[in-house]
C-alpha cells in the first residue's frame, strides 16, 4: 500500500493513510519507520485484524482499517500531497 508514513499514538507505533482514504497501523520490528514519517512511502508486508479492533471500528465508524507488519519500505518522495 502507498501513502503518506505519520507517528502513531504509541511508541514504536506509525500509521499510513491511503490515497483511498483507509488508514492502517504499522510495525515493524525489521524496517525503520521512523526515519520516513512524513514521506510517501510504499510498504508491504502481513495484514493483522484483531476482533477488538474490528469491533471498535464498527462503534466509532473511523479509526485505522486495519494493522499491519511491514517487512519492507520503499520511499517515493520526501513530502506527502
Amino acid at each position: 500500500m502507498t501513502g503518506c508514513l505519520q507517528k502513531g499514538d504509541e511508541a514504536g507505533e506509525y500509521s499510513i493513510t491511503c490515497e483511498d482514504g483507509k488508514r492502517y497501523g504499522l510495525r515493524s520490528k525489521t524496517v525503520g519507520l521512523a526515519k520516513h514519517v512524513g514521506h510517501k512511502v510504499t510498504v508491504t508486508g502481513t495484514q493483522v485484524r484483531e476482533e477488538s479492533e474490528e469491533k471498535e471500528q464498527k462503534e466509532k465508524g473511523g479509526g485505522e482499517y486495519s494493522d499491519l507488519r511491514v517487512t519492507t519500505l520503499k520511499m517515493i518522495s520526501e513530502g506527502c500531497k
